[in-house]
């Protein structure tokens, strides 16, 4: 059986690595993308089941890549974005509904 490709997008070194050994220990492989246009590729080459997103992205904002990608994929592909807090703000950032 292939092991299915999960795409994790982000840029802070220390968060990919936590993620990426979660999902090394569930026996996943796994790709890398620090930006949304790397990310952009490595879909459309290697067309993951998951993608895991940052919604913080240096060359974009991470909302806007999940719905390009959803609107691409023809909703097939699953997106989880990644949510952490913002250093400037005392709360937590927010999620409205991803719809494409």
């Amino acid at each position: 059986m292939t092991k299915p490709w999960v795409l994790v997008v982000e840029d802070e070194a220390d968060i990919y690595r936590f993620v990426r050994m979660a999902l090394e220990k569930e026996g996943l492989n796994i790709a890398e993308a620090k930006t949304a246009q790397e990310a952009r590729i490595d879909s459309a080459c290697r067309r993951p089941e998951l993608v895991i997103v940052d919604l913080g992205l240096a060359d974009g904002d991470g909302k806007t890549f999940i719905r390009e990608l959803r609107a691409w994929s023809s909703n097939q592909l699953s997106c989880l974005p990644l949510v952490s807090r913002n250093p400037r703000r005392s709360q937590p950032s927010t999620l409205e509904p991803m719809t494409t």
